[in-house]
């Protein structure tokens, strides 16, 4: 005689009947923000400071796990995020999902204590440090960690949630990048490709190959290799390291634009000085080098999805990813 399957227990939910709650509701741009990520493997959002990028995950993490989309959502965060508990606050006070924070002293021994949560929040260092070990004398070569093997990671639905992404994963030789590159590129080989949403208050680049570094994280599905990259795209480096991008205008950084310098050295009523304040001959604030070439070279990269692959906001609003502006979500 058999027994009959013994059933889950049913979930808690909120207020209104979901995992995710907020007596404000969502503003419009966070519900966009919410439907375009649910329809996409892959997105990096760029949300000023203190318009919710906390919010934005916390919904679609709801959403996904209400519609069975994901198994395990994983938060990673600076340190001071966590340390302050503002992380943690917010999705105890927001959602009904279960979470850990997997970060400090006795965390190995909390995730066995109270086995794997709906919500892991750590730090990218801890991540660096537990999902991945790094081998051979140069350590080059990497091996799964005791964290990804303790989660599961290589058969579970995953959503990761970066948060001030551009900050943390934009340079692709470092060991923090490396070791996320590793534990994605496992997910994306098995039978389940992860989800990944990127989150930033920072411009999203200070050079192509930010951006580009940024995109083989978030969807190298649509990158091209790192040797098409710097073949195409570059010159090679210079005497500092920086690639020197072929032909064109150089251009300076700044916090929203790029200032083209040919042109702004010679506009009216202008001296060098001038010029000059603008960061002409400032190596530290100037560009290598970029061309309409370059700039039409990238075009295609940064199309948005078609219906095809990533769906629109409409159908997200419509599916029931984030309620009306001012609205209960």
């Amino acid at each position: 005689m058999t027994s009959a399957p013994v059933e889950a227990p049913p979930r808690p939910v909120l207020a209104n009947g979901r995992l995710y709650f907020s007596p404000l509701g969502l503003f419009g741009f966070q519900a966009e923000a919410v439907a375009q990520a649910y329809f996409a493997e892959g997105l990096v959002g760029v949300l000023d400071t203190g318009l919710g990028k906390t919010h934005v995950s916390m919904a679609l993490a709801a959403k996904l796990v209400e519609n069975d989309q994901v198994d395990l959502v994983i938060h990673v965060a600076q340190k001071n995020k966590i340390d302050k508990s503002e992380f943690p606050a917010d999705w105890a006070q927001f959602t009904a999902l279960s979470i850990l924070v997997y970060h400090g002293p006795g965390r190995v021994k909390r995730l066995a204590k109270h086995g794997v949560p709906d919500v892991v929040i750590t730090t990218y260092e801890t991540g660096r440090d537990d999902l991945v070990t790094f081998t051979g004398r140069s350590g080059r070569a990497r091996q799964d960690g005791a964290l990804m093997s303790a989660l599961g990671l290589r058969d579970k639905r995953v959503l990761w949630l970066f948060d001030e992404i551009s900050s943390k994963l934009g340079n692709r030789s470092s060991k923090l990048y490396r070791a996320y590159e590793h534990v994605l590129t496992a997910q994306r080989r098995g039978p389940h490709p992860p989800r990944v949403l990127g989150l930033s208050a920072t411009p999203m680049s200070t050079d192509f190959e930010q951006s580009f570094n940024l995109g083989r994280i978030v969807w190298p599905q649509r990158m091209p290799s790192v040797e098409y990259f710097e073949d195409e795209l570059t010159y090679g480096r210079d005497d500092h390291g920086r690639l020197i991008y072929k032909g064109g205008n150089r251009l300076v950084r700044h916090p929203v634009r790029a200032v083209d310098l040919s042109q702004a050295a010679h506009r009216p009523g202008r001296g060098r000085a001038d010029a000059r304040a603008d960061g002409e001959g400032d190596p530290g604030r100037s560009e290598q080098r970029a061309s309409g070439a370059v700039q039409s070279r990238w075009r295609p990269l940064r199309r948005r999805p078609d219906s095809s692959s990533g769906g629109s906001a409409t159908d997200g609003a419509a599916a029931g990813c984030g309620p009306s502006p001012g609205t209960a979500a």
